[in-house]
């Protein structure tokens, strides 16, 4: 039963998941074009130059957010898991 919830709660974001990675590539391009100096083959006319780094955090702390949620959901189930592990082998154990 939680480990059939935990699953369903994993394909509830399985979507938002696609969003994040792609939003997590944008921000690897970004911040590759922010190293290499390449920042106004994007940024110009979006944002001043002083305002980049703010932006790239941004979409980082985006990215972040999503990362620790999914990392939430697979700890329970790998826990879930562990426990029901535990009880058959008890229950193995005990029979």
């Amino acid at each position: 039963m939680f480990r059939q919830r935990i699953e369903a709660e994993l394909d509830e974001i399985s979507d938002e998941r696609q969003q994040y990675e792609a939003l997590s590539a944008v921000y690897e391009s970004l911040e590759k074009l922010n190293e290499i100096n390449g920042n106004a083959l994007f940024w110009s006319g979006l944002v001043k130059d002083e305002e980049v780094n703010g932006q790239l955090n941004r979409l980082r702390e985006q990215v972040d957010f999503f990362e620790r949620r999914i990392k939430e959901v697979t700890d329970r189930r790998d826990a879930t898991l562990k426990s029901i592990d535990d009880y058959k082998y008890e229950i193995e154990y005990i029979a």
